[in-house]
């Protein structure tokens, strides 16, 4: 499995993005064929799909939104699936996430949705069809598919898109000259779209490119960051957009003195780990992370963020 860090390039139109750009020709003409070769005969549940996905690689908000749409449904009396496909886990056969389960065997994200929505099941296999199905037959009245936007193997009710409202779609160009993972006209398979801005203001952009009715968020003070005021931080995390996570705490009026990341979805060794501690007691510092990362960097379950 290849992890990234999202290179800086990925924002403008320059010579690394262009030199890329055969690549991103043939990453786009398999993709095609992949998504219409799993289009043709998808499964359709029993009961609703929604559908929550991202044009770009990575950082879009999507987490954010799959938890705030099933939190929603549980308060209405649903009982509530997430399927995912165990990105970062080495699933070979459907699995119901457990708390007791290590990241190494459904990924750091399955068990964030866990551990953050008591009453919510999340199901992981490599296909999500596989997934969809056991989880219907299990008895979930909704289903919620992550990050499946471009994998209609599953047939959805409602298709959402999650875009970040400070980079948007970077360059526009496909993997690997840009960040999207489709074409942006392929936007338009989506019945809205949800942007996520870091901070309020008068009047919240618009991403350039983005051409679908969309629904504004805003990341305000997050009370779980409580315990961080009046220390000395370093933070740390394997996200594709880390500048988001740092940005994030500095909002909060956290204090952090030094940023660590590590690509996107990183499994981190023993000495990595014995590196930071070291970092944060010669600092006298705390450390902090997402609480994704969290349970990939000490494979237990982990909801918050230090």
């Amino acid at each position: 499995m290849v992890k990234l860090y999202a290179p800086t390039f990925w924002r403008t139109l320059g010579w690394r993005s262009l030199a890329l750009l055969p690549l991103s020709g043939l990453y786009g003409l398999g993709q095609r064929l992949h998504f219409y070769w799993r289009a043709h005969h998808p499964y359709r549940a029993p009961v609703p799909i929604i559908s929550v996905g991202g044009l770009t690689v990575g950082g879009g908000g999507k987490t954010p939104l799959v938890l705030a749409l099933a939190k929603f449904l549980l308060k209405q009396g649903e009982q509530v699936a997430v399927i995912g496909h165990g990105y970062g886990g080495r699933l070979q056969t459907v699995r119901r996430v457990q708390p007791t389960d290590s990241a190494w065997e459904v990924g750091d994200e399955a068990l964030e949705l866990l551990h953050a929505c008591p009453g919510l099941q999340v199901w992981c296999a490599p296909r999500r069809r596989a997934a969809a199905m056991a989880a219907a037959a299990s008895g979930a009245t909704v289903l919620i598919l992550d990050d499946a936007f471009s994998h209609p193997g599953v047939a959805r009710q409602r298709n959402i898109l999650a875009v970040d409202g400070l980079h948007g779609f970077g360059n526009g160009r496909l993997l690997p000259a840009g960040p999207l993972l489709e074409p942006l006209r392929r936007q338009k398979r989506a019945d809205f779209a949800v942007v996520f801005h870091p901070r309020a203001s008068k009047r919240l952009p618009t991403p350039s490119g983005l051409h679908i009715p969309a629904f504004h968020a805003v990341l305000g003070r997050d009370p779980s960051l409580n315990k961080l005021r009046g220390k000395k931080v370093i933070a740390f995390c394997g996200l594709a957009l880390p500048s988001k996570f740092y940005s994030h705490l500095k909002d909060n009026k956290i204090n952090v003195l030094e940023e660590v990341s590590f690509p996107d979805h990183h499994t981190y060794s023993a000495e990595e780990l014995v590196d930071l501690k070291q970092r944060a007691l010669r600092a006298k510092a705390t450390l902090a992370t997402t609480p994704a990362t969290c349970g990939a960097a000490i494979d237990v379950p982990c909801r918050y963020a230090t």
